[in-house]
């Protein structure tokens, strides 16, 4: 699992040139990963923001959405929850890699867990454990 901004760090550590701390403080380099000296996970998780400033995060095999609809530019872009439905969304992308089934109503408890998770990311600023 790898983002757009991992680029960074990977071109950083590929020419040397250091980069600030604070600048793109989620990006993670995958320069092993591209010479084979590692099948290990570059990250643990990764956040996806829509145009309408929807988050999204994956973590371990799963996709949490918080929100119905796409939060984007594909219809429907926003879908309004009705009594008894699902708030978000919620894949096991392991089963499930096209999104096609969501399990929000079915997993309370990894609802829960991943909506902390991206809750406590958001709060911090960064997805590094380490800054």
């Amino acid at each position: 699992m790898l983002s757009l901004i991992d680029i960074i760090s990977t071109l950083s550590e590929i020419t040397g040139e250091k980069i600030e701390k604070n600048y793109a403080e989620d990006n993670f380099s995958f320069l092993k990963v591209l010479k084979g000296e590692t099948k290990e996970p570059v990250r643990e998780n990764l956040i996806y923001i829509s145009s309408a400033n929807k988050l999204a995060i994956v973590n371990d095999g799963w996709k949490y959405i918080d929100c119905l609809g796409s939060g984007g530019f594909t219809d429907p872009a926003n879908v309004k929850p009705v009594k008894g439905g699902p708030r978000g969304q919620l894949y096991n992308l392991n089963i499930d890699p096209l999104e096609s089934i969501n399990l929000y109503l079915k997993d309370k408890e990894k609802v829960n867990q991943l909506s902390e998770l991206l809750d406590s990311i958001v709060k911090q600023d960064y997805s590094r454990k380490e800054k």
